[in-house]
């Protein structure tokens, strides 16, 4: 067993500082240095400025809270449970059984299951890589994975300088082992992985860790559909779930893929991990009052404001590679107006009664091109044709020229959670390495030539620079057409995390996913050819009842 050494942990000092990169000398510089800010010492130009006034006995000293600085295991390992019943504490969680063995079967890093079939495997910079998803034999995507995980802190103090690119640390050579009863059931399949120990750039040497991957089916407690009292009142609902672990430093960002029972299909990213903060003084006035950023962690320390951006890449092909992408909008207006939205030719409305005036309807328009990214470098930015925003009241579409056999499209529908939009002000140095956020969707026409739509060269705070040629999203987009072509979309959310104290030891998991739904891919529900029973199991392996 191996697990990969990227893990990290962060308790604020008493030290703020600025930083940067000096290409010319090849070093980086270090300055404006203040020691427990806020008690009047004055700023240092250099680290050995500072270390001279404490030599000299002129620094000016402050506390720290002991119990936060003291054992990090004591500070973060389970304590015995002060309120639970001892029975209670004593017993263990529900568990997942097969009671007539798994429903998927494995043939190398091929999975297959009900109807589904997929490859898995582990990219060094990406983490998951899912490749040629089909269903019933028909391929939906071709490949899928992560672009980037990033981070940008906020704070009075040199957290706010900070720029965590997860990508730019190999986050795909960060993946840990997984182990049973945590992230994986008891009856879950392994599959390993080779990657470089603590990444490549940082010098790893290349190892295997032997469970990186996990593969299980887990009901989902709820019925997938059901009618009372019909012949089929319904059956339970279950998902296949591809999970893997990447432990990028202070964060654990869980990597899910979840298939579904009716060709829906689900990318997950949670996270948790190690709160970071910024040092206050102890019990000053000013410092309780800091919640602008995050809330007081322990007595010298507040937690650091930051966001939490994922990017993904889905390159599809619903039904072949023939697709446009469409935005249908919930309006709300005059019959005759919905009617029009239907497009050409309109529907005649002669013949038809109605006794309100005004009716719901989905507005739809499709974006034809992919127009061209704003690179002017002025203080306004216009997005291009083909960066689409989540929106109340708005749904993606990937639609294909082939159809069903009421002669509608074959579509999915690309559900994007609603989250934070980008905020940071045009001429932002960091602005260029966030270009992924932008959209809620960015899509483009297929192009071999677009290789990664953030740079892993590119990261940390000390030196931003501009990525190269085919190396961002903002170079994917150049005009091209996007009506009946082979689409990738880009997609992407952030998550603003206001640190509170019940991030302590760890914050829980958090996290919502990216999901895919058929809209009139098929001709019914493939529900209807699943088992429509609920199935007596035989002897469980747990219990032996």
């Amino acid at each position: 067993m191996h697990s990969r050494d990227c893990a990290g942990l962060f308790k604020p000092g008493p030290l703020t500082y600025t930083a940067h990169y000096d290409f010319d000398a090849e070093v980086t510089v270090v300055k404006d240095l203040v020691w427990c800010p806020g008690m009047g010492n004055p700023t240092f130009d250099s680290p050995l400025e500072l270390l001279g006034a404490f030599t000299a006995g002129t620094l000016l000293m402050c506390e720290i809270d002991g119990v936060q600085y003291g054992s990090t295991d004591a500070y973060m390992d389970p304590s015995p449970s002060t309120f639970l019943p001892p029975d209670m504490a004593s017993k263990a969680e529900p568990r997942i059984y097969y009671p007539d063995g798994p429903r998927f079967t494995m043939d190398g890093r091929t999975v297959s299951w009900m109807g589904w079939d997929l490859h898995v495997d582990l990219h060094g910079l990406f983490g998951m890589v899912v490749s040629n998803l089909r269903y019933q034999g028909e391929r939906i995507a071709y490949e899928m994975h992560a672009t980037e995980f990033s981070a940008v802190y906020s704070g009075a103090s040199s957290k706010k300088d900070v720029f965590y690119s997860d990508g730019g640390y190999e986050m795909g050579n960060c993946a840990t082992t997984l182990k049973v009863g945590l992230q994986c059931p008891d009856e879950a399949i392994f599959l390993p992985a080779m990657g470089y120990d603590s990444g490549y750039l940082w010098g790893g040497a290349m190892a295997e860790t032997d469970k990186a991957i996990c593969i299980f089916e887990a009901p989902k407690n709820k019925a997938l559909y059901q009618h009372a009292q019909m012949r089929y009142e319904g059956m339970p609902d279950s998902s296949l779930m591809v999970r893997t672990v990447l432990t990028v430093d202070n964060y654990d960002y869980t990597q899910t893929f979840e298939l579904g029972l009716t060709g829906d299909f689900h990318w997950h990213m949670e996270l948790s991990g190690y709160a970071v903060g910024s040092y206050v003084i102890p019990d000053a006035p000013a410092s309780i009052k800091s919640d602008m950023f995050g809330a007081l962690l322990a007595k010298s320390a507040v937690g650091s404001l930051h966001t939490h951006s994922a990017g993904y890449k889905f390159d599809l092909d619903i039904g072949g590679t023939a697709n446009t992408f469409a935005v249908k909008t919930l309006n709300y207006g005059p019959v005759p107006e919905a009617y029009a939205a239907s497009g050409e030719p309109s529907i005649d409305l002669a013949g038809v009664a109605y006794a309100s005036p005004d009716t719901y309807y989905y507005k739809t328009e499709k974006i034809t091109s992919e127009g061209s990214w704003d690179m002017d470098g002025d203080m306004t930015w216009t997005s291009p044709d083909s960066c689409v925003t989540s929106t109340p009241g708005s749904t993606f579409v990937v639609k294909s020229d082939a159809v069903n056999k009421f002669g509608q499209p074959r579509g999915y529908v690309i559900d994007v959670p609603l989250g934070q939009y980008q905020m940071l002000p045009e001429g932002n140095k960091y602005l260029h390495l966030q270009n992924f956020t932008k959209c809620s969707v960015l899509v483009t026409q297929q192009n071999d030539a677009d290789i990664e739509a953030v740079s892993m060269d590119v990261f940390g705070n000390l030196y931003p620079k501009h990525a190269e040629a085919g190396h961002d999203v903002s170079q994917f987009v150049d005009g091209q057409n996007l009506e009946s072509v082979d689409l990738v979309l880009y997609a992407h959310s952030t998550k603003p995390h206001w640190v509170r104290t019940e991030d302590v030891p760890v914050p829980t998991t958090m996290g919502g996913p990216i999901s895919f739904s058929p809209t009139n891919f098929f001709d019914i529900n493939p529900f209807k050819h699943m088992p429509g029973v609920i199935k007596e199991g035989s002897t469980c392996k747990v219990t032996g009842k």
